[in-house]
């Protein structure tokens, strides 16, 4: 095989995963599975519009989950080799990560329970 075909290839691939949302692969699972018709998806049921809005929920859950300030983008300071600053900045920073798992929580909880039985 010729390397430059197994480079192009690996790209064509990357692109192709770059495309394919969450969204996505989930409400081809549910199709694959039978969760899902194609009448749900054509009509919007309530069934697709409630698999839509727990996608929508938990992806936005899980991100604020997985926000953090390790990479101190954001908290940059001239003020660095100042420990009274660095310590007000670290309690803020605390404060900030307890909010984003707090706001994680409550979107996660809002999720409404299958009410299809």
């Amino acid at each position: 095989m010729n390397p430059e075909n197994n480079v192009i290839e690996n790209i064509v691939r990357l692109q192709d995963i770059e495309k394919t949302s969450v969204r996505k692969l989930v409400i081809l699972k549910c199709f694959e599975i039978g969760f899902l018709s194609t009448n749900d998806l054509e009509s919007k049921s309530k069934k697709f519009r409630w698999v839509d809005s727990v996608i929508e929920k938990k992806t936005l859950a899980s991100l604020l989950a997985k926000a953090s300030f390790e990479d101190k983008e954001h908290t940059n300071s001239v003020w660095d080799n100042d420990k009274e600053v660095t310590g007000l900045l670290n309690e803020k920073i605390e404060l900030a990560e307890e909010i984003l798992d707090c706001l994680s929580n409550s979107i996660e909880s809002s999720i409404e329970n299958y009410p299809f039985w």
